[in-house]
């Protein structure tokens, strides 16, 4: 399992100098690209997240993979990481990074529940009906679920809004159960 907490102060240091420099988002994509280069070279991730390999071999790595790739503040963060054998948290950092730029921005996460994949624009309009409905910019992460048999179930932070067939069909079960339709129904014929 892996360290959140460690995860968490690494994502707010690199943040508080991304602050510092003005450059919030643009150290941000430079995580995601390392990211993304470090995960095409699965051999160069596994070897830099290796605690028994030396330090300046794990940098060196760092440094032949990424140089003319992101700036030179990324890079020594990732030496940082790998130095301190955080390499294997790099995934985590950037979740927790992400989190920190939306609380910044004034931006909600919202998870959404489709039974099939959306489009587009049927996102987007979402992202401008939940805009007004929570007062604040909206990021969608879409999670497909044939389970739920139509509309959509979404969450923003503690609110949940279940328009799914499936939660309508649970919700009649629920209220049938609760009057006991059944009983009512076999009490009146007898």
């Amino acid at each position: 399992m892996k360290n959140i907490r460690a995860a968490r102060r690494y994502a707010h240091a690199l943040f508080e100098v991304a602050l510092e420099r003005g450059a919030v988002q643009a150290l941000y994509r430079e995580l995601q690209v390392s990211l993304a280069r470090l995960e095409a070279l699965p051999d160069v991730l596994h070897f830099i997240a290796q605690p028994y390999i030396a330090t300046e071999q794990k940098q060196r790595v760092v440094e032949l993979v990424l140089t003319d790739v992101v700036s030179e503040t990324m890079i020594d963060f990732l030496k940082l990481l790998v130095g301190k054998d955080r390499g294997d948290l790099l995934d985590v950092i950037g979740e927790q990074y992400r989190e920190l730029w939306r609380r910044h921005e004034g931006i909600a996460l919202a998870r959404v529940t489709s039974p099939i994949e959306m489009l587009p624009e049927e996102i987007r309009d979402l992202s401008r009906a939940l805009t007004a409905q929570v007062g604040k910019g909206i990021e969608i992460h879409v999670t497909v679920d044939p389970a739920i048999l139509g509309g959509l179930v979404v969450v923003v932070g503690d609110r949940v809004w279940d328009g799914s067939v499936h939660g309508a069909l649970e919700r009649l079960r629920r209220d049938l159960k609760a009057r006991d339709v059944v009983g009512a129904l076999r009490a009146g014929r007898g």
